[in-house]
């Protein structure tokens, strides 16, 4: 639920951003301070899922595991939405079209295998293993 929580928060304060921020007029060009802040919120999430994996296999045990798990789920909303809004600022046409492809594949690929290869691999060699 806190993947939801985050996309409910990101989609919130765009919306207040069309409403109350003044429009900028640059012809439809996507400012460059804008791609590199919406890249840097996707590293952030990135680094922030990463530290939550290293507690996970340094602590191993429900309590932390399900901590890491809420906080992924929020990192996991700011990659889905940023990918998606860095593949449409830098790219037109066709390119455009093969990086939400791509990205898109990417984020629904990792969430079906992640899940279903730890499983696996905790089912056979246990919880270390995972880790």
């Amino acid at each position: 639920w806190t993947g939801f929580a985050g996309g409910l928060l990101i989609t919130c304060f765009q919306i207040y951003r069309l409403f109350v921020e003044a429009p900028i007029d640059n012809d439809g060009e996507v400012r460059v301070g804008t791609i590199r802040q919406q890249i840097r919120y996707l590293m952030y999430g990135l680094a922030l899922g990463t530290v939550t994996l290293f507690g996970q296999a340094l602590h191993p045990h429900v309590q932390m595991h399900t901590g890491c798990r809420f906080v992924q789920g929020m990192a996991g909303a700011f990659i889905f939405f940023y990918s998606f809004l860095v593949s449409v600022s830098l790219f037109t046409g066709k390119q455009q079209t093969a990086a939400m492809t791509a990205a898109s594949m990417a984020l629904n690929v990792a969430e079906v295998l992640g899940s279903t290869l730890g499983a696996w691999i905790f089912d056979t060699w246990g919880q270390r293993a995972v880790f």
